[in-house]
C-alpha cells in the first residue's frame, strides 16, 4: 500500500490511479492525531479495565490509507483494525477529520472520527456493534447507529442507536419507528 521513496511516503490515490506524495512527517502527524483521538476515548473507560489507556500506542491497519490534505481528512479503508491496549475498533472504513490544534505551530488535532460499515468496538467484557459510528472529540460523544447490539457478559441490549457521553458517563439506547429497545439481562450465578 505505502512504501518509502526518497524520504517521503507514497499512498495510493484510488480515484485517479495516481500516487500521492506525502512528507513522512505529514503522514505521521495524521496517524498520531488519530491515535490521540482514540486515546481520549480510551481514557474515558473505567480506570480498572486497562482498556485503551491514553499513554498506550495505537496500531491501525487497513487495506488502504488515503490522505486528503486539502480537506484535512485521512481515510483508512478495507478491514480497518485499530488497537489501543485492550480497546479494539473494527470497521470497513475509518475517516479521521483533523484540524490545527490549539497553540498553532503546525500541530494537528482530531475533531471527529467516522466509522462506517460493520463497526465493532470491543473492550474487556464488553462489545458494541452497529453499522455506523461517529466519535465527536470536541463534544466528548460517541454515536453508534444501525442495528446496535451491546454485549456485556451474558447481558444483551439491542436498539437502533446508541449515544455515549464520555464526559458524564451517560449512555442512551433508542429504537426507531417500530423497532424498540430490547434487553436480556442474565443474573450471575453464585461464584462468578
Amino acid at each position: 500500500m505505502a512504501r518509502r521513496e526518497n524520504g517521503a511516503m507514497r499512498a495510493a490515490d484510488s480515484r485517479h490511479g495516481r500516487a500521492l506524495r506525502l512528507p513522512r512527517m505529514a503522514l505521521l502527524a495524521v496517524v498520531l492525531a488519530a491515535s490521540f483521538a482514540l486515546a481520549g476515548a480510551g481514557a474515558a473507560q473505567d480506570a480498572d479495565d486497562g482498556a485503551g489507556e491514553a499513554s498506550e500506542a495505537i496500531e491501525i491497519t487497513a487495506d488502504t490509507l488515503e490522505v486528503r490534505q486539502s480537506e484535512n481528512i485521512a481515510i483508512f479503508e478495507g478491514s480497518v483494525n485499530a488497537i489501543q491496549g485492550d480497546l479494539v475498533l473494527n470497521a470497513d472504513m475509518l475517516t479521521v477529520h483533523y484540524q490545527e490544534a490549539g497553540g498553532g505551530q503546525g500541530n494537528l488535532g482530531v475533531s471527529r472520527i467516522d466509522a462506517e460499515g460493520n463497526v465493532v468496538v470491543t473492550s474487556p467484557g464488553e462489545t458494541a456493534q452497529g453499522q455506523n459510528g461517529v466519535y465527536d472529540v470536541e463534544q466528548g460523544r460517541i454515536d453508534l447507529a444501525g442495528g446496535v447490539v451491546l454485549h456485556q457478559g451474558n447481558n444483551i441490549v439491542e436498539g437502533e442507536t446508541l449515544t455515549m457521553n464520555l464526559e458524564t458517563g451517560v449512555s442512551r439506547v433508542s429504537g426507531a419507528g417500530s423497532t424498540r429497545v430490547h434487553g436480556l439481562f442474565v443474573p450471575e450465578e453464585e461464584g462468578e
